[in-house]
């Protein structure tokens, strides 16, 4: 989620408005256009929807292409002496 957050707080930010982390949390789950909706009204701001979400959508896959995928390891087993057939 922290990416989202990131992309939705700066898009905010570049429209004049704000969106705390508790108002990301409170708001999850609700299509990103009705958040900002959210957001103007009760900022008394008048910013276009559309362009909002599109900019923020631009954004999050901004976001994605930049995250390099995990980098996976393999345990390294300690070697033991092999057992004897038949012993435990």
């Amino acid at each position: 989620m922290g990416g989202f957050y990131v992309a939705d707080k700066k898009t905010c930010e570049e429209f004049d408005m704000t969106m705390s982390k508790q108002q990301f949390y409170d708001l999850a789950g609700v299509p990103i256009r009705r958040i900002f909706e959210i957001l103007a009204q009760e900022q008394g701001k008048t910013p276009d929807l559309d362009a909002m979400a599109a900019r923020c959508k631009v954004r999050k896959e901004e976001r994605v292409t930049r995250v390099s995928p995990a980098r996976i390891e393999t345990p390294v087993l300690e070697s033991r002496p092999a057992s004897r057939p038949g012993s435990l």
